[in-house]
């Protein structure tokens, strides 16, 4: 696997929310029923906790959504990285696991971007350390950005958690579709 452990050794793994809680069940059926609809996937600074949905965004081009996984509203800042920062998505196990996996690859412009954005997340104070996976406008995952101040994370990432073969090649095709 040619993508991890290119940050003294640190790897964000972007956790896809719960596997085993209902809401995953929808989240399946909905990724289900989109089977045939590109992705939309942006990745976002988190600004800060929100106190509902309805509330506005403090920054222009912000968004407020829910975090399944804390169960809290997340104000979002504007997409630091877009479907076309993406080179490839794919579904793959990871050796010494048995957990279906999305890997993103960046092209050139997407892998700086993606630095810069876990450089600033690293030295940031919570919820400010974490960064949104969106698609299709909703929060996929925010994980905290677990690496040293001052350094960051380049050259791809993952989303992982309660993927089956199924909906982890569905969803990299998706992905594909919507670069």
């Amino acid at each position: 696997m040619r993508r991890l452990g290119t940050c003294l050794g640190v790897l964000l793994l972007v956790v896809f929310t719960g596997c085993n809680d209902d809401d995953s069940d929808d989240r399946a059926k909905v990724s289900s029923s989109a089977a045939a609809k590109p992705a939309k996937l942006s990745i976002h600074p988190v600004v800060g906790i929100a106190p509902g949905v309805n509330a506005e965004p403090s920054r222009p081009g912000g968004v407020v959504l829910e975090d399944p996984d804390r169960k809290q509203v997340l104000e979002l800042g504007p997409p630091e990285l877009v479907a076309s920062d993406i080179s490839s998505a794919r579904a793959e196990i990871p050796d010494n696991s048995v957990d279906w996996l999305i890997m993103l690859d960046f092209n050139h412009q997407g892998d700086q971007k993606f630095g810069e954005l876990t450089a600033a997340a690293a030295c940031a104070e919570p919820p400010a350390n974490q960064i949104a996976i969106v698609i299709d406008d909703e929060i996929v995952s925010a994980p905290v950005v677990q690496v040293e101040c001052g350094k960051q994370l380049d050259d791809g990432t993952q989303i992982s958690g309660g993927f089956t073969e199924e909906s982890a090649e569905e969803l990299a095709e998706r992905i594909n579709r919507g670069r």
